[in-house]
């Protein structure tokens, strides 16, 4: 099968994760943060996305980006609206991190999460898988269908363990993909890319004004 037919066998797999009894709650259409995305990052995917949609992977005109940790899909909404040719997988458990269950803005908002998530993204269904799972799990399943993405970007558990094996099992997976990780100004973040690429030989580039890396 070509790159474009797994895909097509994967999102066909999974679109079952769709359905959802629909917006009972206001939270849904009024959500207290709809995700983060920083301009410069949004700028950097702006660039990138063309590129490898003509000489990425598969060559075949479109990118794969699978992202782990995608709150309500911000990153993608983004991604998409710009060009609705691509595919996107979200690898997330919907359940938040520790810090985000603990905020009284969210409480009403977490039981719901992955709810409100599929009601934002509605309009993306035929771009976009969700997978709700732990990012290791989510790769795994990724690789299982045989995917070849273009891209991993990484913004899920901001530990060094977590960024560390998210790289490591990504590339072993998926050695031609791109490794992006966001939010390189917290510690964990920037340990976890240095000793992966260390162990891998591969050069890390920090990018400041972003806060992110990229291992090619």
């Amino acid at each position: 099968m070509s790159r474009l037919e797994k895909h097509e066998h994967f999102e066909e797999s999974y679109d079952h994760l769709w359905d959802y009894p629909g917006p009972h709650r206001d939270v849904y259409d009024n959500p207290p943060a709809t995700g983060w995305l920083k301009d410069s990052v949004a700028e950097w995917f702006n660039e990138m996305l063309p590129n490898w949609r003509e000489h990425g992977v598969g060559g075949d005109g479109c990118a794969i980006v699978i992202e782990l940790g995608s709150w309500l899909g911000k990153t993608m909404r983004h991604c998409l609206d710009e060009h609705d040719d691509n595919f996107w997988i979200a690898i997330d458990t919907w359940q938040g991190s520790p810090n985000h269950q603990a905020e009284p803005r969210y409480a009403e908002l977490m039981p719901h999460l992955y709810e409100a998530f599929l009601h934002i993204n509605m309009a993306h269904r035929d771009s976009c898988t969700p997978l709700r799972c732990k990012s290791l799990r989510g790769l795994h399943i990724c690789h299982e269908f045989d995917l070849e993405p273009d891209c991993i970007f990484i913004d899920a558990e901001h530990t060094r363990e977590a960024v560390h094996d998210e790289i490591m099992i990504a590339k072993q997976f998926f050695p031609n993909a791109i490794i992006i990780g966001d939010d390189t100004q917290v510690e964990g973040v920037e340990r976890g890319a240095r000793d992966a690429a260390g162990k891998l030989t591969k050069c890390v580039d920090f990018v400041t004004v972003a806060g992110a890396f990229i291992i090619a």
